[in-house]
């Protein structure tokens, strides 16, 4: 049936890894940040009317302490300050 009685089928998807396949596949809706949608989908927000999403905002927490581990996560954060900047 098309319209307002359409028939609906839910999925229930247990594994974060999942999610993009099932986008692929045309079985799931998910939010992704342009940059991460998995290829070939589209997006659908205005199509829907779909409420925009606010920026979001990573934050790094660690416990490593060994200098190897904390120079590594000191470049991984230079590059998300770097990707930040020139995304404003």
């Amino acid at each position: 049936m098309v319209g307002r009685h359409a028939a609906r089928r839910s999925i229930v998807i247990t594994a974060p890894s999942q999610v993009p396949a099932a986008v692929s596949a045309g079985l799931a809706l998910a939010v992704f940040s342009c940059r991460l949608a998995p290829p070939g989908t589209i997006e659908i927000g205005e199509r829907f009317r779909l409420p925009r999403l606010p920026s979001s905002e990573i934050v790094l927490h660690s416990t490593l302490s060994d200098p190897k581990s904390r120079a590594a996560l000191r470049t991984l954060a230079a590059a998300f300050r770097k990707h930040r900047a020139m995304a404003a």
